[in-house]
C-alpha cells in the first residue's frame, strides 16, 4: 500500500529526529507517561475512525479489510485506509490533549461553599484556611494528597467540597470526581450535593452501573417525599434520574468533544463534578482489554479526585486504589 508506506516513512523520519528526546524520556522515567498518552491517542483515533463509513475515494489494491459494517454485515474499511485514518486522528487527538486538561468547565460561584460552617463544623473552615495558605505559598506546582479522617456525621462530604474548591487554580471553582464504593450511596451523595452544596444538573453528573439500582433509589426517595410533594403541589415532579448518567448542560462542539461519538461519553468528561462508583474510574488503571480505560483516563487528566468511604474496601481493593491514586498524581491531579 503506497499511502501506508508513505506515512510509515514520514513518521519514522520524525522519530529519528527526536532521538535525543527519546533518550531523555527513557532516562528520567517520563516515558511511562508518554507511552500512556500515546496509547490513549491511538485508541481514541481507532475508536473515532472505526465509527465512520469507508472512504469511497480511497484507492488501493489491498484486499485486506479492517472491520465490518454491523448494520449491513458487509466489509467496511480497507486495512491500509483504516491504519492511515487511525494514525491521522490519533495525531489530532494528541494535539488536543494538552488543551483538554484546561478546557472542561468547573462549577463557579457556589453560595453554600462561600458561607462559614456552623458551630460544630468549624474544622471545615480551618482546613480550607490551611489549604489556601499552602496554595498561596506556591504549592500549586506540587502534588497534593490528603486523608480526611473526620468521624461519621462530622461533615466530611461537605468539607471535601470546600477543600477541593480551595485547591482549584482560582480558589473559587469546583472540578473533581467523587468516587464511592456503595452504589446507592452514589445517588445519595448526588442528592446531598444538589441540595446542600447547591449544585444543579448542569454542574453535577451522577453515574452508576445499574438502571435498576437508580429506579430503586428514586422510588425510595419518592416514598419519603410524597407527602411534602403533595403539600407543595408537586406530585408530577419528574424523577431525578432517568438514565444511567444524569447531567444536563451544553457540551462544547470543539476540542476533544469532536473525537467522541457518544453524548453520554461527553457528559462523563465535561461535567464539573462527577459522582460515580469507583469501578468507573478504576478502569483507567486496567489497560489490558479494549478501550474501557479511555474515558476514566481522560476524566482523571482533567479533574481532581476524591475517594469517599474508603473503609468500604478490603485490603486487596486498597492495592488497586493505590494504583488509581498513583495514576492521578502522575497526571498532575490532586
Amino acid at each position: 500500500s503506497k499511502p501506508w508506506l508513505t506515512q510509515i516513512k514520514k513518521w519514522a523520519a520524525r522519530l529519528l529526529q527526536c532521538k535525543e528526546l527519546v533518550e531523555q524520556a527513557l532516562n528520567d522515567g517520563s516515558y511511562r507517561l508518554i507511552l500512556g498518552h500515546a496509547r490513549l491517542c491511538l485508541m481514541l483515533g481507532d475508536h473515532y475512525y472505526s465509527s465512520k463509513a469507508a472512504d469511497q475515494k480511497w484507492k488501493s489494491d489491498v484486499k485486506l479489510f479492517a472491520n465490518t459494517d454491523f448494520s449491513t454485515k458487509q466489509l467496511k474499511q480497507k486495512l491500509d485506509e483504516h491504519l492511515v485514518g487511525v494514525a491521522r486522528n490519533g495525531i489530532r487527538t494528541a494535539h488536543l490533549l494538552p488543551a483538554f486538561e484546561r478546557e472542561p468547565p468547573g462549577a463557579r460561584d457556589i453560595p453554600a461553599l462561600k458561607k462559614l460552617s456552623p458551630k460544630g463544623y468549624k474544622w471545615q473552615d480551618k482546613a480550607v484556611i490551611e489549604v489556601s495558605k499552602w496554595q498561596t505559598a506556591g504549592a500549586e506546582k506540587q502534588g497534593f494528597f490528603a486523608v480526611n479522617m473526620a468521624s461519621t456525621g462530622c461533615g466530611k462530604t461537605f468539607a471535601n467540597a470546600k477543600v477541593m474548591q480551595a485547591l482549584s487554580s482560582d480558589g473559587k471553582s469546583l472540578r473533581f470526581s467523587l468516587a464511592l464504593g456503595l452504589r446507592t450511596l452514589t445517588l445519595q451523595t448526588g442528592d446531598e450535593y444538589r441540595e446542600r452544596v447547591g449544585l444543579d444538573n448542569s454542574e453535577l453528573a451522577v453515574l452508576i452501573g445499574s438502571r435498576a439500582v437508580m429506579e430503586l433509589h428514586q422510588q425510595s426517595k419518592q416514598d419519603e417525599k410524597d407527602e411534602s410533594y403533595e403539600r407543595g403541589g408537586s406530585l408530577s415532579q419528574e424523577a431525578l434520574l432517568d438514565e444511567d448518567i444524569d447531567y444536563d448542560s451544553t457540551i462544547p462542539q470543539e476540542g476533544l468533544a469532536t473525537v467522541l461519538t457518544c453524548d453520554r461519553d461527553k457528559k462523563f468528561l465535561y461535567a464539573p463534578v462527577l459522582t460515580c462508583t469507583i469501578d468507573h474510574l478504576m478502569a483507567a488503571t486496567e489497560t489490558k482489554r479494549g478501550g474501557r480505560y479511555i474515558l476514566p483516563t481522560l476524566r482523571l487528566m482533567s479533574s481532581d479526585l476524591v475517594i469517599d468511604e474508603v473503609d468500604d474496601f478490603s485490603g486487596c481493593d486498597l492495592v488497586a486504589i493505590g494504583r488509581l491514586v498513583h495514576l492521578a498524581g502522575m497526571l498532575g491531579r490532586k
